[in-house]
């Protein structure tokens, strides 16, 4: 199946990934609480703007209320001032056109009030401001014949008159007065439905409110989350960047001890069998049977030493006490064999392990380990005796490798490490354990190798079936 088949064949992983569509879903989200936030603050607007220009125009009528008294007292003023100035054809023509202002501005007001009210709300305003404009018209009348009884010298007949204009003058006012509360309730109505509008709108933006808040809650938790998957992103490379250069530290140990192999064949074995060949010739051509039985002895020397070293070579490569016998047998095999090698004092102790055999991976990372370790130890610690401690309790085996060699400074030792270190956290880390490496100058160097393995039941051998 080529790559691109197999690509078909799956859904992509960016459309299937359920967070791009909650980072869709947020932003649609984003958009649409925005929108409404915009939209509620030009209804919010409108309703303000509406309210002061209706107020504006109701505060103005109400102006217009009491001009209109005000010119209603301008023409029911010249009937009562006659009796002290005499002069009836200036206060006739002063109430004529106090009169005629009246009218227009009653007119003004009757017009502005049809245009600014409902048929409702306009039916009780007009008929106060008729009764007002009728008052007022009967007012002027009476003080028309005020005028008149006065130029006829009926005194007496002009003072009823004045009372009656009066009395019709303060029916005016009274309607006024009613047409003023009218107004006020009318503005007090329209303010309070414009203050209800407000307040729904006010909890709107609650919602809102939480909305954003509800939003800003997601964004955070898709940012926290896209952070993760960068970490892991960023955590991933970074493994699969040591495990490359892990591979090639690997391939490139792997190789040399391929070439340490064929030179210890070529000169160790090919030698000895280079000498087993010449000597079976010499001894084919001994002229005598002592100088044969001589030769032969010498052969048998040659080839138990070729035998040793094949030995050794199998070992070190893998040996077979590993597989037969278990981890501790094959471990005090080799530190017997380390140790006169490199003439060191070894210390082996292990501990709790019991007669049991561990499972085959473990066996295997644990002979590994320790052998790294103690290659290491020989090759750069300058030690003079070393301890290896190999336990196991409960569900946990522990590996220690101890030395009095020169140290060094384990703060400063790169994260990675040599191939031999690399190696060591390698093999741990594919088990699911941990290393743990302390050292000081001059102090020596303590590697602690701690792997999990499942507690196998008593008496049970869990390398029976290995073969």
């Amino acid at each position: 199946m080529t790559m691109t088949a197999a690509r078909a064949g799956r859904p992509d992983a960016e459309t299937s990934n359920p967070w791009r569509q909650v980072y869709f879903l947020l932003a649609a989200f984003d958009v649409f609480t925005v929108s409404m936030s915009l939209y509620l603050n030009h209804r919010i607007m409108t309703i303000y703007t509406r309210s002061v220009a209706v107020g504006q125009a109701w505060a103005e009528l109400q102006h217009g209320a009491s001009e209109l008294g005000q010119l209603a007292a301008a023409v029911n003023a010249p009937g009562n001032d006659v009796f002290a100035s005499h002069d009836i054809p200036r206060e006739a023509e002063r109430m004529g056109r106090a009169r005629q202002e009246f009218n227009q501005h009653f007119q003004d007001l009757r017009r502005t009030t049809l245009a600014l009210t409902t048929e409702d709300q306009a039916e009780p305003l007009l008929q106060d401001l008729d009764r007002a404009g009728a008052a007022v018209g009967r007012a002027a009348a009476e003080a028309t014949s005020i005028f008149d009884s006065l130029r006829a010298n009926r005194v007496d007949e002009a003072g009823k008159r004045m009372a009656a204009m009066d009395r019709q003058y303060g029916q005016a006012l009274v309607a006024l007065a009613g047409l003023r509360e009218q107004i006020a309730a009318v503005q007090k109505a329209h303010f309070d439905q414009q203050t209800s509008a407000a307040a729904v709108l006010q909890k709107s933006e609650y919602v809102i409110a939480g909305l954003i808040l509800l939003m800003v809650g997601g964004a955070l938790l898709h940012a926290r989350h896209v952070g993760r998957q960068a970490e892991a992103h960023q955590r991933r490379e970074r493994e699969a960047e040591f495990r490359t250069r892990f591979l090639h530290r690997v391939m490139a140990a792997q190789e040399e001890e391929r070439r340490r192999i064929a030179r210890d064949l070529h000169d160790e074995i090919g030698q000895s069998l280079t000498s087993l060949i010449v000597g079976l010739r010499v001894l084919t051509e001994a002229p005598e049977a002592g100088l044969a039985c001589e030769g032969a002895a010498a052969l048998r020397d040659i080839a138990a030493a070729t035998y040793d070293e094949v030995r050794r070579l199998a070992r070190g490569l893998r040996p077979a006490m590993l597989d037969d016998l278990g981890l501790v047998p094959a471990l005090e095999r080799y530190i017997l064999d380390y140790a006169e090698a490199h003439g060191l004092a070894v210390d082996f102790r292990p501990a709790g392990l019991g007669a049991g055999r561990l499972p085959e991976a473990v066996e295997t990372a644990l002979y590994r380990i320790l052998q790294e370790a103690l290659t290491n130890t020989a090759k750069h610690a300058a030690a003079r005796q070393v301890r290896v401690v190999l336990s196991q309790d409960g569900g946990t085996v522990r590996a220690v490798v101890e030395d009095d060699g020169r140290g060094f400074d384990g703060e400063a030792l790169p994260r990675s490490g040599g191939v031999g270190l690399s190696g060591i956290r390698e093999r741990a880390a594919l088990l699911g354990g941990s290393v743990a490496i302390t050292s000081r100058p001059g102090r020596g160097t303590r590697l602690e190798v701690s792997v999990p393995v499942a507690e196998a039941t008593d008496g049970e051998d869990p390398g029976a079936d290995r073969r």
